[in-house]
Order: C-alpha cells, then sequence, then structure tokens
C-alpha cells in the first residue's frame, strides 16, 4: 500500500506552475507527475539528488499548453538510483504573460527498493 507524503501546495503570488504532484509517492521504479500551468509554457523538469547532483532531465524546454497535465512527465529510476529522497524541479517559462520570468515548482518524492 502506497501512502501519500505530501498533498498541499502553496500558492505563490504571479505563479504559473500552479499545482505540482507525482504518484506514487514513495515509489520502486518509476513516478508519474501531474501538474497545472495557467499559461501556456515553455517547461523542463529535471530530477536532483539531495546532494544537487542531476540525476536525469525528463524534460527540456518542451511548449505546453495551458491546463492540467495528468501523469504526463515520467521518471524511470534508473538502475544505478539509489534508495532515497530526490527533488523533481519543474520550471515553466511563460509565453503569454511577459510579467512572469519563470515559475517554479519542487515535488519531493522517494525511492524505495
Amino acid at each position: 500500500m502506497h501512502t501519500k507524503l505530501a498533498y498541499a501546495c502553496v500558492d505563490v503570488p504571479n505563479a504559473v506552475i500552479t499545482f505540482a504532484q507525482n504518484d506514487p509517492n514513495p515509489f520502486r521504479d518509476k513516478t508519474y507527475i501531474t501538474y497545472t500551468v495557467d499559461d501556456d509554457v515553455y517547461l523542463s523538469a529535471m530530477v536532483y539528488d539531495l546532494q544537487g547532483k542531476l540525476v536525469e532531465k525528463l524534460l527540456d524546454n518542451v511548449e505546453r499548453k495551458m491546463g492540467r497535465h495528468e501523469r504526463e512527465i515520467v521518471f524511470n529510476a534508473p538502475g544505478y538510483a539509489q534508495q532515497g529522497l530526490y527533488n523533481i524541479i519543474l520550471i515553466a517559462y511563460p509565453i503569454n504573460d511577459q510579467s512572469v520570468d519563470l515559475s517554479k515548482a519542487i515535488v519531493k518524492t522517494q525511492l524505495v527498493k
């Protein structure tokens, strides 16, 4: 049985990414990221370990339309990945709203083996 570690998202003024969460969490081999963006954006998604080392780039400046994106991003934990905590960082550059430079979201996740 999987237990959700966190449900809440913190509202940030002028944020373009208004929701980001992965499921399942904790996970064994892969997890899916669901997110919502309030503008058309160029989106990047990277996975970092707790030492700040880049583990994997999931998306690199890919155009995404405004709205909710269900389980669209997949993190397949590589075989060399160690059990532990990881940060999945989403960075969105708005296309239509030039008043916002960028928006970030951090999804905390746990790999168990």
